[in-house]
């Protein structure tokens, strides 16, 4: 047996104080005077820096709406919408991930003094947050081996949860997601994991060099494989729509090998 995620009872929590602080992530006043947010968490990454030996867990949250909390009727929603997705690490990083309808629609903070809203905001949680915390729960899980084992867990109805493992240079890197979607091909005896969104962390010198958390190196993206030492992603990336239009969409593969991935179901194989 091993030591999984177990996502059912893993959250984000933040707190914010608004009459104690201006929140830099806002593009309202908010309706009411405090906001204790619980989000639960869709993926979570490890990355073991080798020559430091230094490891940070980084998760994602659910996505959401932007919204104004506690507002009155036909004003929940602000306009123009955007989807929202935190990203948060176990050592008082964090990030905010928005996507509107396209690309830079000229969203202004609150106050407006601020600036326009980033698609891509980056901080340490106390520049934000009165309090948050990354809590991961842990379940016991069995790895499937072999395609029967894979078979009898996808027929059966407890959670399984995907490992992608690798090394990129001088890291280490571990994803753990839930498996939301899975395939299988009997006859083939193939399956093939087609589930997100997760963050897979671009560690390219370049990449690394221009940030000043290492939170900033991370990309939203979907994960799909079918063997063990191989796995393909697609990354949540910019996209022409028309002529100096563009919008964020998942559009740009990228290819990873080798890996080391696994299936687990929740208990006994």
């Amino acid at each position: 047996m091993t030591m999984i995620p177990d996502f059912s009872k893993s959250y984000f929590r933040f707190y914010i104080d608004f009459e104690g602080r201006q929140a830099i992530s806002l593009s309202h006043k908010p309706p009411t005077r405090t906001n204790r947010t619980r989000i639960t968490l869709e993926s979570i990454c490890e990355i073991v820096h080798r020559p430091t030996k230094r490891s940070t867990t980084y998760a994602l949250s659910a996505a959401c709406k932007t919204e104004q909390v506690g507002a009155g009727k036909n004003a929940l929603w602000l306009m123009p919408n955007a989807d929202v997705i935190f990203v948060i690490s176990n050592d008082g990083q964090a990030g905010i991930i928005k996507s509107w309808h396209k690309n830079n629609p000229g969203v202004m903070r609150f106050p407006e003094s601020l600036g326009p809203q980033p698609e891509r905001m980056f901080f340490r949680t106390d520049d934000n947050f009165d309090a948050a915390a990354l809590e991961v729960a842990e379940v016991e899980a069995a790895p499937l081996t072999d395609f029967d084992s894979v078979t009898r867990a996808i027929l059966g109805s407890r959670p399984i949860i995907s490992r992608i493992a690798y090394a990129d240079g001088e890291f280490d890197v571990r994803i753990d997601q839930p498996v939301k979607t899975i395939n299988i091909a009997e006859r083939d005896e193939l399956m093939q994991t087609d589930t997100g969104p997760i963050i897979v962390p671009d560690l390219s010198p370049e990449r690394v060099k221009s940030a000043k958390l290492e939170i900033e190196v991370f990309d939203l993206a979907y994960s799909a494989w079918h063997r063990p030492d191989w796995a393909e992603f697609i990354i949540n990336a910019p996209m022409a729509i028309g002529r100096g239009v563009s919008a964020n969409h998942y559009s740009r593969p990228r290819h990873v090998e080798p890996t080391r991935n696994t299936l687990f179901v929740v208990g006994n194989a």
